[in-house]
């Protein structure tokens, strides 16, 4: 009888008790406030699923079971050949024409988004959802295959967009709380929380020097931020380790999931941000990509029409000297060309193969939006 009215006086204690209101819970949980902060600034790598061409989340559609089973071949030499472009004078795009297959993140109020390279390898047209349902075409900038990452741009005229601050990874501690925010499987904006589980991860022969995390992370939520509870980006979701496969054969997360430490993508910003003391422009432009290596400044990329292009240069080129200083690392190149301005000429020492040689390569402003 005693244990009855226990249970009657618990049940209605609990039913008893108010809900929490929005302010109440804004200030018992902080991260909340934090979330609706920074969640404008995540968007979604998508393709057009009209097309399908290169859809990674297709389910149980046999048609494009069909073109896989005889046209490998072919999509194959598409994904070597496409990359990212605007495809100007199509017919106008909506948000349901979109299948996302990635995440993102805004990171300049121009519309510079951050993710992850694998999300738009391969794919011709990208394009970018945003938190309030706008579907912009997207062009890839630079990218480093290396660590994982891609800078992308917007096709839009002066737009002003939220972003994100970024943090600086190099100070993360073990236990630390994050958040990650993506579309996993394609099911948008979603947020799970979790902790730093480990630091300086290697998977296999990929990406090394990880962040760990158990924050539930699934296929779709690569290129997404992790972020501190500053609401500060300190890592890009990047791949999960799963001893299975789900439905559809897609991995599933088990709580091994790794990010790609966000200093990284701030090197591959760093060349396309504006150089102390270059006016008010755009700021110093070169046009090439640098893999992450503190010991060698090889070039991963070399954007099409730029400074760095027009002289001569590839990727694969490894930049032993600027100006006749010798570098060792992408940092210490960085860190010279953004002493310039706009319209001086940096003199670059290049190994390529087993030759030495100098480029002059005449540095241009970066416009700006």
């Amino acid at each position: 009888m005693l244990q009855r009215m226990l249970v009657v006086v618990s049940l209605l204690l609990a039913i008893s008790q108010p809900a929490l209101c929005a302010s109440q819970a804004s200030s018992l949980f902080p991260q909340v406030a934090m979330v609706k902060n920074v969640m404008p600034a995540v968007v979604g790598i998508g393709i057009d699923k009209r097309t399908r061409v290169g859809y990674r989340f297709s389910g149980n559609d046999s048609y494009w079971n069909e073109f896989q089973k005889y046209y490998k071949q072919e999509e194959k030499q598409f994904r070597q050949k496409g990359q990212p472009q605007w495809e100007k004078g199509q017919d106008t795009i909506t948000v349901e024409d979109i299948a996302v297959v990635g995440s993102g993140f805004i990171v300049a109020k121009d519309g510079t988004i951050v993710t992850a390279q694998h999300v738009i390898d391969g794919h011709r047209s990208v394009y970018i959802t945003t938190w309030d349902n706008k579907v912009y075409r997207a062009k890839l900038a630079r990218q480093s295959k290396e660590d994982d990452i891609a800078i992308l741009t917007m096709e839009v005229g002066g737009g002003s967009f939220p972003f994100m601050p970024m943090g600086n990874s190099d100070n993360l501690e073990i236990a630390e709380p994050v958040i990650a925010i993506g579309n996993p499987f394609g099911i948008t904006f979603t947020v799970t929380s979790g902790i730093v589980s480990a630091l300086n991860r290697t998977l296999g022969e990929g990406t090394r020097k990880l962040i760990q995390t158990d924050a539930p992370l699934n296929p779709g939520n690569s290129g997404g931020p992790l972020l501190n509870l500053n609401g500060e980006v300190i890592g890009i979701s990047d791949a999960i380790y799963s001893p299975g496969k789900g439905v559809d054969g897609e991995a599933f997360n088990v709580g091994l999931a790794f990010a790609v430490p966000v200093n990284r993508a701030k090197d591959l910003l760093a060349a396309a941000t504006p150089a102390p003391g270059s006016g008010s422009g755009g700021g110093v432009y070169l046009g090439i990509g640098l893999k992450n290596s503190a010991q060698d400044a090889v070039v991963d990329s070399v954007d099409e029409g730029s400074p760095a292009a027009r002289a001569g240069m590839e990727p694969g080129d490894l930049i032993v000297g600027v100006d006749g200083r010798r570098v060792a690392g992408a940092d210490a190149v960085l860190r010279l060309l953004r002493g310039k301005k706009p319209g001086e000429t940096a003199t670059l020492t290049i190994a390529r193969g087993e030759k030495l040689m100098e480029i002059r390569v005449r540095l241009s402003q970066r416009e700006e939006g």
